[in-house]
């Protein structure tokens, strides 16, 4: 496993990319340890261990794991209540129940996240990150980095701390974060983008160290114009004293493992309460991240739980804050051009010896730099061109990301979240209440036609009984059930009450089809008042009418339905009756009139297939000397020649015509058959 993680085959596109997300994790790691009434050490464990040990476990490609915003406001109490030794155990304990979520798959919530919710999370998060910055941009820092919720630990919301910041400008930190805006968007231009030299470079770090000389350039200026522009310690980077001066013991707390800490009910409380947001936080972030990934790579959920588990442990275990996967970082990773899981052990390690190293240089970075950095991270996140298209061909799942934007903005994370969720829940179960039947009344003939969609639930009970109730007496009724899969014991209570008493009593022909793994065979045929052919209750659009009059001029036969099931190995294409000659769309099927001769031809090939168990050189020499046979040669010839010359006089639409030649095609190219 290991030798798999360490892989440098990409080393000079993953070392800048751990670059970039070291320096935008240091301020993070800081901001989130002060936020949580914490040493800021704290946060730099959380973010070393997210690096150097979580990536280690982790399925993920690009995610990045370090202390998170969502929990402030659990870590705070927990500390209030507990007591920091105290609480490091409770740290250790979530670390162990996440690993137990991760064994006993429990990560599979991960998949049932909608996508309008994820795309409106990551949206919201960029929105909240500009906003957030441009107190730092302007020079007012007093709220720490990485607080991300409406109401700040400084007493503020986001929206009056904006308005505050304007009232306490400072020119230098403005100019710094400007110089610093413009190089990063030249750097976003084409020409540097397609520049592969260029894109090795890491720019975030050319802007802090321009940042820390431009504010150095201030101090040694003088004069009014220096103590204007000069930023002192307040808007810099702001590193334990305790590292500078090299006193390393005082950094390191450990847990309280006595008896008194164990029989603490509190500890269990907040260790679950820990690893149960941790988890939902991570799970989100994962699955934005994968939605952000340029190779559509999809992480194991599973695993990642058991990864943050043991980061958590050892996080905990040196007096570390909660770990989870964070979407500000793993954005940066991917925006950065990371191309493995080593730039988030780079970001581990680059912080580890940075803090050590040179802590002293550390503290000269601008805040107001590091503010450039996260507003470009923040417009990538937003994408509001592909909101706007969204809203245009789909207004739920528009509304939906929209209404988890501002509730976001106007909560924290996870509350925005959820809301968001409950919203796509409603339009969900609202289009479920929909779709789950379709009625059709032909008032004319006094007849009513029902199909059942693949799951009929419980809340379309109503819908279901209302439609039943409003069928007329004496009249014919048909309810299919063919493509229903899933049928509520609700629903099938109300199709046996309509059988067995309401058709009876008033008087109703009604045929039951499908319904003989819902209801017993004989109870279902009991009722039939008589024989209603399938052909009678096929239901025509225009455009289908249309293929149909084609169909039968040409010799071919028109069916709305699909006949049968259709299968794929690799290019391979045959059906339930093992026809080549049968062609389908999602639509209906047009069956040629060689149908019968093909399916003759290629029987004892089927035979063999279905019939002996044969290996697979014995079944290609099979097929090559059925396929060289010049006599099925000639049929799939003058087939191609009929559907050719039908497409050609356009009655038959391009995608139907494609459909044919991936059949002739597979037929044609032995190479692409093979059998599992």
């Amino acid at each position: 496993m290991f030798k798999n993680k360490f892989n440098f085959s990409h080393f000079k596109n993953d070392l800048p990319a751990g670059l970039v997300v070291w320096l935008v994790a240091l301020p993070l790691c800081l901001g989130i340890a002060q936020g949580s009434d914490a040493d800021p050490f704290a946060g730099i464990i959380a973010g070393i261990i997210g690096g150097l040990v979580v990536t280690i476990f982790s399925g993920s490609k690009f995610g990045v794991s370090g202390p998170a915003a969502g929990l402030i406001t659990i870590v705070v109490a927990a500390i209030a209540e507990l007591g920091y030794e105290v609480f490091l155990l409770a740290v250790v304990l979530s670390g162990i129940i996440q690993f137990l979520l991760g064994l006993f798959r429990l990560g599979i919530v991960g998949y049932f996240i909608p996508t309008s919710v994820i795309h409106g999370m990551l949206a919201a998060i960029g929105i909240t990150l500009i906003l957030k910055q441009i107190p730092h941009a302007l020079g007012v820092d007093s709220d720490p980095e990485g607080d991300m919720a409406l109401n700040q630990v400084d007493g503020e919301n986001t929206f009056s701390e904006i308005l505050l910041s304007f009232e306490n400008l400072a020119i230098g930190a403005l100019i710094i974060f400007l110089i610093s805006m413009i190089i990063l968007l030249v750097w976003e231009l084409p020409w540097f983008k397609k520049n592969e030299k260029i894109k090795l470079i890491p720019v975030s770090l050319i802007v802090v160290a321009l940042g820390a000389l431009i504010n150095q350039l201030f101090g040694s200026i003088g004069g009014d114009f220096g103590e204007i522009t000069f930023l002192g310690s307040s808007h810099l980077v702001d590193l334990p004293e305790a590292l500078s001066s090299g006193n390393y013991k005082k950094l390191i707390v450990l847990p309280d493992f006595s008896i008194e800490a164990f029989s603490n009910k509190d500890v269990y409380v907040y260790a679950i309460t820990i690893a149960l947001v941790a988890s939902i936080e991570t799970l989100l972030c994962l699955e934005a991240t994968d939605k952000l990934d340029p190779d559509k790579n999809i992480s194991p959920t599973n695993k990642e739980l058991k990864a943050q588990g043991i980061g958590n442990f050892f996080s905990g275990l040196i007096g570390g804050l909660p770990i989870t996967m964070v979407i500000v970082r793993s954005s940066a990773n991917i925006n950065a051009y990371a191309k493995t899981q080593m730039s988030a052990f780079y970001h581990g390690l680059f912080l580890l010896i940075s803090v050590f190293a040179f802590p002293n240089i550390l503290e000269y970075i601008p805040l107001s730099s590091l503010a450039a950095i996260l507003v470009l991270i923040g417009f990538k996140l937003v994408k509001i061109n592909n909101i706007i298209k969204l809203f245009k061909t789909d207004w739920e799942n528009g509304l939906v990301i929209v209404i988890t934007i501002i509730a976001v903005l106007l909560t924290d994370l996870l509350s925005g979240v959820g809301v968001g969720f409950l919203v796509a829940m409603f339009f969900l179960l609202r289009r479920n209440y929909e779709l789950a039947f379709i009625s059709h009344v032909d008032t004319k003939n006094r007849k009513t036609i029902i199909s059942f969609a693949q799951i009929v639930s419980f809340l379309n009970k109503g819908a279901l009984m209302t439609t039943l109730q409003d069928i007329p007496n004496g009249s014919t009724v048909v309810v299919s059930a063919k493509k229903c899969h899933t049928m509520s014991k609700e629903i099938q209570e109300v199709m046996k009450d309509f059988r067995d008493i309401t058709s009876k009593k008033n008087n109703i022909n009604l045929e039951l089809i499908g319904f003989e793994k819902f209801l017993s065979t004989e109870e279902t045929n009991s009722n039939k008042r008589f024989f209603l052919n399938a052909s009678s209750i096929i239901i025509l659009k225009r455009f289908q009418n249309e293929i149909k009059s084609s169909s039968n001029e040409e010799d071919l036969s028109f069916y709305k339905q699909m006949l049968k099931d259709i299968f794929f190995v690799n290019n391979l294409f045959y059906d339930d009756y093992k026809s080549y000659r049968d062609f389908f769309y999602y639509k209906g099927t047009i069956i040629t009139k060689n149908t019968n001769q093909l399916k003759k031809e290629f029987s004892k090939f089927y035979k063999t297939i279905i019939d002996n168990t044969i290996s697979n050189d014995e079944l290609y020499e099979e097929w090559m000397s059925l396929s060289n046979d010049n006599k099925i040669k000639d049929i799939i010839s003058t087939a191609n020649k009929d559907i050719s010359q039908f497409h050609k006089q356009k009655k038959m639409k391009k995608e139907y015509f494609e459909f044919w030649k991936l059949i002739h095609k597979s037929i044609s190219d032995i190479s692409n058959f093979k059998v599992k």
